[in-house]
């Protein structure tokens, strides 16, 4: 009977490296595959959320629904679990339309803590429904389809907590100026650089943070990317507050 030959140590050397090689090649491909698809899900959820805005805006006279109102809910079923006495913010009170509450999270975003991935455009959509000047309606806005609701967020090194469903505008205040919300004024950038973005219109895009924090954000500018900026914000004279 004819021996069967066995791999010599090189050849076995040999196919390790190979399938190292190999491994080193695909695994970013497959990092970067599923980081794409959580990008994929931010957008639709924020696109659901953005819808839910724009339905409530039409039955209620065009109002933009307001970040904060002064009632409670009983029960509030959310990603972060069932809790009582829930405040109305903006994302609960769109919620007979969009009917999800799995929505309000973003999949790459990793703080259990806290309720939503997404914050409200401050000071250019409805602030307190308590505070009848603070509501906004659509036809104040000279370009909705330009312009954010709401966008990703996250926690700041101190931040107090209220503080956590605004973003604020970078025309307002210069990023890194505001003691908690970092060099972005509350935005998060977790999709390769860039963030996702909810808009009037009710649609929703991923946009790159150069285009939303390191634009042209001189109050007095009338550059294009000034004017670009200035309309992605709702800042005057596009839009209110």
């Amino acid at each position: 009977m004819q021996r069967r030959k066995a791999f010599t140590l090189i050849e076995l050397l040999v196919v390790i490296a190979i399938i190292a090689i190999l491994a080193s090649i695909l695994f970013p491909v497959f990092a970067q595959a599923r980081d794409k698809a959580r990008q994929t899900a931010c957008i639709s959820n924020a696109k659901q959320l953005s819808l839910g805005v724009s339905m409530y805006a039409q039955d209620y006279d065009e109002v933009v629904p307001a970040a904060f109102s002064e009632w409670n809910i009983p029960v509030y079923d959310g990603p972060t679990g069932r809790q009582t006495n829930y405040p109305s913010y903006w994302y609960v009170v769109v919620q007979p339309y969009v009917k999800d509450t799995k929505v309000v999270k973003c999949p790459s975003d990793y703080d259990k803590g806290i309720p939503t991935s997404y914050a409200y455009n401050y000071p250019h959509m409805s602030y307190r429904l308590a505070y009848p000047t603070t509501l906004f309606t659509l036809a104040q806005y000279e370009a909705p389809s330009e312009t954010l609701v709401f966008g990703e967020s996250q926690a700041g090194p101190g931040q107090q907590a209220w503080t956590l469903n605004y973003l604020y505008c970078p025309v307002h205040w210069r990023p890194g100026t505001l003691a908690g919300r970092g060099d972005a004024n509350g935005m998060a950038f977790r999709h390769s650089g860039g963030a996702t973005l909810g808009y009037l219109d009710g649609h929703a895009k991923w946009i790159r943070k150069e285009k939303v924090m390191s634009s042209d954000i001189n109050p007095a500018s009338t550059t294009p990317a000034a004017i670009e900026v200035k309309k992605l914000w709702g800042h005057a004279p596009y839009g209110p507050g």
